[in-house]
């Protein structure tokens, strides 16, 4: 799929909804969950932003990938 990333459990389809990728329907169910939650966080920050006029950038690149290797790679709770 083009716009499947790989280690991404969900994928947001435009004018459709969720969709999930996983071994067992359980994963299926808790990976829509994290993503509806998550996508609960973005828009209360997006709000948050026009509230108080803030224009909002997305983390770069680099920075997603240091900190995503950090919790799944070792180093994170020590």
């Amino acid at each position: 799929m083009k716009c499947y990333r790989k280690g991404c459990p969900a994928i947001l389809i435009g004018k459709h909804g969720v969709f999930t990728l996983a071994e067992t329907p359980e994963k299926a169910v808790f990976a829509a969950q994290m993503t509806e939650f998550f996508a609960q966080i973005n828009y209360s920050a997006i709000m948050l932003g026009r509230v108080h006029r803030k224009k909002l950038n997305p983390l770069p690149d680099a920075e997603i990938e240091k900190w995503y290797k950090r919790y799944h790679g070792g180093g994170y709770g020590q």
